[in-house]
């Protein structure tokens, strides 16, 4: 069964800054190629949550120095460990984290984690800014753990941020609950700026195609804790209404 991830130490996680509380939040996998799926409920409404890690195409190098450090943990981890599981990175301060991370630390919590689990269940891992799920899948004498974690790499144009939300809109559109786009920019320099001009052209594309293909139920967008769509002040998540644009 999915662990509530509100009664974890992910439901402090700034990845969900700004946003509603949730009373809920579940964890479902991986909707579109960089986005992580999570069913949540809030005010007592289904919803569900898209997140997208993201990163400027020239710090791409920096994202691939932390996935090899997440790889040696993961791959040390494995040696100790006994039986198949997957590890599933959520949220990780990559680049604030490649002087002081500690591979090996992160290997042990693994380790220790893994002791704790039969086929079937899992565990959220937390080490610094690191936050993942550890799933066991088979009993083995042996040990192996895969691991998950990607990021969305996007050049630095005006029309690339609002293109990225415009991809999981549109598959949103098969979602009859409440959505909430989230985007999470793990950039040194952030992609996200609000004054200018070319981004503030690229968003009002956005919303004319999305006024063409209204939705029944409610969408948000949101990056780093700005709620970029719609641009009214508050949400009520308790009525359907076609609110993107």
């Amino acid at each position: 069964m999915p662990i509530d991830l509100m009664t974890t130490e992910f439901s402090s996680c700034c990845l969900f800054s700004g946003l509603p509380k949730n009373e809920t939040l579940l964890y479902q996998g991986i909707l579109l190629p960089h986005f992580q799926k999570y069913k949540a409920v809030t005010h007592g409404t289904d919803h569900v949550i898209l997140v997208a890690n993201i990163i400027r195409r020239d710090e791409a190098l920096m994202w691939e120095g932390a996935k090899d450090l997440l790889n040696r943990a993961v791959k040390d981890a494995a040696g100790r460990a006994r039986g198949i599981y997957s590890f599933e990175l959520l949220a990780f301060n990559a680049l604030k984290e490649l002087r002081s991370f500690n591979f090996n630390e992160l290997a042990q919590v693994l380790v220790n984690s893994s002791l704790r689990l039969r086929p079937g269940e899992e565990i959220m891992i937390r080490y610094s800014s690191v936050y993942g799920i550890l799933r066991k899948l088979v009993e083995e004498a042996w040990g192996k753990i895969s691991l998950t974690a990607s990021a969305e790499i996007l050049a630095d144009e005006p029309g690339s941020l609002y293109s990225l939300m415009g991809r999981a809109l549109k598959k949103a559109g098969d979602i009859t609950s409440p959505a909430t786009i989230l985007v999470n920019d793990m950039s040194a320099v952030p992609l996200f700026n609000p004054l200018c001009e070319g981004q503030q052209a690229a968003l009002q594309k956005l919303k004319a195609r999305i006024a063409k293909t209204p939705s029944k139920a409610s969408r948000e967008c949101w990056v780093e804790g700005v709620r970029i769509l719609p641009e009214k002040h508050n949400m009520d998540w308790s009525q359907d209404a076609d609110t993107c644009h």
